[in-house]
């Protein structure tokens, strides 16, 4: 773990899964243990990577997308983010 925290931009490009685990919770606030971050690329469900050789590298305009997208706008209630979702998925039906 680093003693002070890192701008973006102090990060490197490509990262491995240790990194990203490290660069999403200070930069973006998002808690994800490495093995969390396996299972999310086995499922798809985590930001893109590329393979180097037998090892994962993950890009960071990559994983900075997928940040913004995993995150809710901001709200008030719970209320209104059903709301919001709701008509996000009327949206996506039509």
């Amino acid at each position: 773990m680093r003693e002070t925290p890192m701008s973006k931009d102090d990060w490197p490009e490509w990262m491995t899964r240790r990194e990203l685990a490290e660069y999403l919770k200070e930069a973006h606030g998002i808690r994800r243990s490495i093995s969390t971050l396996a299972s999310m690329a086995i499922k798809g469900t985590g930001p893109r990577f590329a393979r180097d050789g037998r090892f994962t590298a993950y890009f960071r305009p990559e994983v900075d997308a997928w940040a913004r997208q995993w995150r809710s706008p901001l709200v008030r209630s719970t209320r209104e983010l059903r709301r919001i979702r709701a008509e996000a998925a009327d949206l996506e039906a039509a």
